[in-house]
């Protein structure tokens, strides 16, 4: 009997442990997601050429080369290059990368941006064929 119990006690406690452990595991990457989240969103923020280009509507504008532009450009190209490999290696999570997707596929898709991947930027990632690919699919949808 007395056994019984103690059988008992120490599947409870074990169960209780594994619980536990869970839960620290779940609120661990919850904020790991949200530093992550904060650290990415801040590095878009500062990209000042970027941020100029959506804030005067360029993005609609036709893609017309230029040093400034291509830095502004391959530097958006650049951290998004960096967050899909987050995602692919799921250091940044399911969650995240898709709250981005429709701004992504918005700045991606937009004339001055589709201009500058096809003539600028679509041959610096040719040695990363999984993102060229993705930005190709995102480009013919």
């Amino acid at each position: 009997m007395i056994e019984s119990l103690a059988l008992i006690v120490s599947v409870c406690g074990m169960v209780l442990v594994v619980f536990g452990l869970r839960q620290a595991a779940k609120i661990h990457r919850q904020t790991t997601d949200a530093q992550i989240f904060l650290e990415l969103t801040a590095r878009f923020n500062n990209l000042e050429g970027i941020q100029k280009i959506i804030a005067h509507d360029d993005l609609d504008k036709p893609y017309k080369k230029s040093p400034s532009l291509d830095g502004s450009v391959c530097s958006y190209f650049d951290l998004l290059s960096q967050e899909y490999h987050l995602n692919q290696i799921k250091v940044l999570s399911d969650q995240v990368w898709n709250m981005w997707q429709d701004d992504i596929k918005r700045i991606i898709t937009s004339p001055l941006m589709r201009g500058a991947w096809h003539d600028t930027v679509h041959d610096r990632y040719s040695h990363h064929s999984a993102f060229v690919q993705y930005v190709e699919v995102l480009l013919s949808s």
